[in-house]
């Protein structure tokens, strides 16, 4: 773990707290050192403070697992979609748009946390802002 914070922490001085490391260590990796070392990667470009806690992985897990529709929602949504003017380009605005807000949200409308969120290039990120009138901070 201390190899992949220097590695990727540049000039961070970001340590992990002991419960942390506990709970990192009880957790099964089924991507082996790969897994651990994204997760860590992650936690370095988002991470504010120097200390990583408990709550800090948790929500960036928590981040990183994709929402997955209940039941047949997902089908639905395109059954009444298709034939109602739906056109391919509008809906994929529409899903963008959506989840551009939502890494705006949740990185607390902070556009470069939502370009390293999205792995977009902050300038992409900014004009699609502009084009999709979304609200940020500051």
């Amino acid at each position: 773990m201390d190899h992949f914070l220097k590695a990727y922490g540049n000039s961070k001085d970001l340590q992990i707290s002991e419960g942390a490391m506990q709970w990192l260590m009880t957790r099964p990796w089924r991507g082996n050192v790969r897994e651990l070392e994204n997760l860590v990667q992650r936690m370095v470009a988002i991470c504010d403070g120097q200390l990583i806690s408990t709550a800090d992985i948790r929500e960036l897990l928590a981040m990183m697992t994709p929402a997955k529709p209940a039941g047949n929602d997902l089908n639905n949504y395109f059954n009444l979609t298709l034939g109602n003017d739906c056109s391919l380009s509008s809906e994929l605005e529409l899903f963008e748009r959506n989840l551009i807000s939502q890494a705006l949200t949740r990185s607390g409308g902070n556009i470069s946390r939502a370009s390293r969120l999205l792995k977009v290039p902050k300038s992409t990120l900014f004009n699609k802002i502009r084009k999709y009138d979304l609200p940020t901070v500051g």
